[in-house]
């Protein structure tokens, strides 16, 4: 425990990824460096894809990152822009009509403290289900290494009372611890993200019916949001 970082008053930020080349209509040459590397090369880069569908004020969680709060499309117009692209990009309106083949928007719950800044975001293949998670994670109570699917790589948990240890990104089977939470206070702030969702589900359903879709928007709202999937757990040993 001594090399473990004891984290407080965290919270889990439900973000989307806004990957720039979906966004862009037109062609415009990517950094050359990678994006730790540039980050504000990358920021101007993403904000001008950004920009080509009328997104451009959006504020990424980090400099340099594609993943924005949910809570930055409080504006339903801003928010119907997005879904605009990403609807289109998947076929239009009608690519909703089989629930059973849609899957959560792309993103999913950002790690973060007042002190740490950002500590964990989702990684590829992560989307807003993965929610579920980490409330899961948060009562989990065995020493062996379970993941938290966050996509990939991903993080792992251990139970070493009275602390939830979590590790760094990995994606082998001997990951390395790195931070300690209270349980009560990651199930605190899973809950919290939850209900961020729910609230944002209840913003995309009317955009939904605007835009044609004639299932219940509701449902599929929930859906998109990541409220009607169930957690994605393997067990490490």
């Amino acid at each position: 425990m001594s090399n473990l970082v004891v984290l407080e008053h965290i919270e889990l930020v439900p973000v989307l990824e806004l990957e720039p080349f979906k966004f862009a209509t037109q062609s415009r040459s990517s950094p050359t460096r990678t994006g730790p590397g540039a980050p504000e090369e990358w920021h101007r880069y993403w904000m001008d894809s950004l920009a080509d569908s009328h997104l451009g004020r959006l504020r990424a969680l980090r400099r340099g990152g594609w993943h924005v709060p949910v809570a930055e499309f409080e504006d339903s117009m801003v928010l119907r822009r997005f879904l605009d692209v990403v609807i289109r990009d998947w076929g239009g309106v009608e690519s909703l009509s089989d629930p059973g083949e849609i899957l959560p928007l792309n993103g999913g719950l950002a790690l973060t403290c007042p002190d740490c800044d950002v500590l964990v975001e989702p990684q590829c293949c992560g989307d807003l289900g993965d929610a579920a998670n980490w409330r899961t994670a948060s009562g989990y109570r065995k020493i062996e290494w379970q993941m938290l699917w966050i996509g990939h790589p991903y993080v792992s948990v251990s139970y070493r009372s009275p602390w939830l240890i979590l590790t760094d990104l990995h994606d082998s089977k001997h990951p390395e611890a790195r931070w300690a939470v209270c349980p009560d206070e990651l199930q605190r702030a899973a809950v919290a993200a939850e209900q961020e969702l729910e609230r944002f589900a209840r913003q995309i359903s009317p955009i939904l019916i605007s835009q044609g879709f004639k299932g219940d928007s509701n449902s599929m709202a929930r859906k998109l949001a990541g409220l009607e999937e169930g957690p994605f757990w393997e067990l490490r040993g």
